[in-house]
């Protein structure tokens, strides 16, 4: 063999054995940085939500079935498509329940989701009321919803004050695993941690974002209010007499605010009620309009050519279904109607005044703070008339070409026994109301109402027995429903602050409070602070502190 190939031979197999074998590292080794690592897992989301639902006691009085959110989306994804369904007027078991749900929208592209949800009521602090939440659970298609149906009774939602201001606030979690899996691929030595890494325990743990976080969901729930004033000139109105005129009708009327109604104004100048000829006036909520029916309040009033008020006639329906109308047979007796000078030059003036709430509209803000809906939030007090409609002209230059009446109209409606289907009873004595008038202005009464009226008690008179309240309170509290003014406030403030909370008038508990925290002395501080932190008045309760402090230090000083 040659010497030189051999020696060639020997070096070049000396010099393979000292290398290393490429592949030791990928089969032995657990640290390559030419590792390739992938980590699978389904993503978890979350939604914060705080959902404000303002006129409470509307959507009692028209038996609303259900209020609807709109669609939510997580911040990290958007296949998935929820809403909230809350049902404020539901019976379970013969109890009047409220009953709120969450559900995957149908049009969702992801079938499937295993579920967490948290549902709590809280208060303008964002304080936790009540909560219920649910153990995670699975969805199998879009569509479902889970939530409770008795979320929580009426009755004890009143009782323990759940309601504040007729504004109910939620706050809700949603936090869902997906169906479909995610890979998260590395080359790298030390891959990147998987976004969720115990997607169990967060599903069961409390959310990870309180109700300030930035990423916090806001939406603002309302019935939008809207108005007509109408000038109607009707001339020639000796003509409609001749010809024996049945009715007269006026054009479809609008708010600039909404199409969606409808408004006709109906006159028969020719009517006979109760034997006497009469002028009758409906306003009609005309069934082309959209929407299905309405809470109402309109005033029709006589004028003359200086817009001065020479008679006037005002009326509230809770419920208002389209097609329908409401009035008075007997707007004003025909004798009168000249007698007073009514009709001047052969021409009737009418001044028409239509307010009413439309179906709840939603703002939306992902903001830390939501900026506040167009409409008023006191809808309520407009609508109802318990605060223009109840000051006289003098007091409200507003209405003062428009009204002529005062307290005492209102008044006198609530001391007479006409029309009356309520009765309060107190120590022997009887004082009659009227349910719309109570049911509008307290979501108490009208829970109450809607209780007896669903065991039959539609047409009955109803009795409620208030022993525990003496007669000067009750009368002080009904001419503050009726008025919206209080009498004896200096001497029945503390009596009246308990029947307020009691049957949710927040407005009078308000003043009620107010008008103690003036009156409060040093003398009164403790037992003021007693009161106070029994009946949950924190205004009179901080100045009750306040006053005990001083006195404290004043004490320390003379003792020194």
């Amino acid at each position: 063999m040659n010497p030189f190939y051999l020696t060639w031979m020997v070096f070049f197999t000396l010099y393979c054995s000292s290398q290393s074998d490429p592949l030791g590292p990928v089969l032995n080794g657990t640290d390559s940085e030419h590792r390739i690592r992938c980590d699978t897992y389904s993503p978890v989301h979350e939604i914060n939500y705080i959902w404000t639902i303002r006129q409470f006691s509307h959507h009692e009085a028209l038996n609303t079935s259900e209020i609807l959110s709109p669609k939510l989306y997580a911040l990290t994804t958007d296949k998935y498509e929820w809403y909230i369904q809350f049902r404020p007027n539901c019976i379970d078991g013969g109890n009047e329940v409220i009953s709120v749900y969450v559900r995957l929208f149908s049009g969702s592209i992801i079938r499937e989701a295993l579920v967490y949800l948290s549902i709590s009521i809280i208060n303008h602090k964002e304080e936790t009321l009540l909560k219920r939440s649910s153990p995670q659970t699975r969805l199998v298609s879009a569509g479902e919803g889970r939530g409770w149906r008795p979320y929580c009774k009426k009755d004890e939602f009143f009782r323990h004050h759940l309601l504040q201001n007729n504004t109910l606030t939620l706050l809700i979690n949603i936090r869902w695993l997906e169906s479909q899996l995610c890979n998260n691929v590395s080359h790298e030595r030390n891959p990147s941690a998987t976004p969720i890494q115990e997607t169990t325990n967060f599903l069961q743990s409390e959310p990870s974002k309180n109700a300030d976080s930035e990423y916090m969901i806001r939406c603002d729930t309302f019935m939008q209010f809207h108005e007509i004033k109408y000038l109607w000139t009707i001339r020639q109105f000796s003509h409609h007499e001749t010809l024996n005129t049945s009715e007269i009708l006026s054009p479809k009327l609008r708010a600039p605010t909404t199409n969606e109604y409808e408004w006709d104004i109906k006159i028969d100048p020719n009517h006979i009620h109760e034997r006497n000829k009469t002028i009758a006036v409906y306003v009609f909520l005309s069934g082309g309009s959209t929407v299905r029916e309405t809470a109402e309040n309109f005033c029709v009033s006589i004028i003359n050519h200086k817009k001065e008020t020479l008679f006037y006639k005002n009326q509230t329906i809770i419920k208002h279904q389209a097609g329908t109308g409401h009035g008075w047979y007997g707007y004003c007796n025909k004798d009168d109607f000249f007698r007073n000078h009514l009709l001047q030059n052969d021409t009737l003036m009418l001044l028409i005044n239509i307010k009413w709430l439309s179906q709840h509209c939603n703002n939306v803000s992902h903001e830390r703070e939501i900026p506040p809906p167009t409409p008023s939030h006191e809808t309520t007090t407009i609508l109802l008339n318990s605060s223009d409609h109840f000051k006289s002209p003098q007091e409200n230059p507003k209405f003062a070409n428009v009204l002529t009446t005062n307290d005492s109209d209102f008044q006198s409606t609530l001391e007479t026994l006409k029309h009356s289907d309520v009765v309060f009873t107190t120590n022997g004595s009887n004082y009659p109301a009227h349910k719309a008038i109570l049911a509008a202005r307290s979501p108490i009464f009208a829970a109450m109402f809607q209780r007896k009226d669903a065991k039959g008690g539609k047409n009955k008179t109803i009795r409620i027995n208030v022993k525990q309240m003496n007669e000067e309170v009750l009368r002080a509290m009904l001419r503050y429903i009726y008025t919206g003014k209080c009498e004896n406030l200096g001497k029945l403030a503390d009596k009246l602050f308990v029947a307020a909370a009691k049957y949710g008038l927040d407005g009078l508990r308000q003043i009620c409070e107010q008008k103690l925290c003036e009156t409060l002395s040093a003398e009164k501080a403790e037992d003021m602070f007693v009161f106070a932190k029994k009946h949950h008045a924190n205004e009179l309760k901080s100045k009750a502190v306040e006053f005990l402090t001083s006195r404290s230090i004043q004490k320390s000083n003379t003792t020194n």
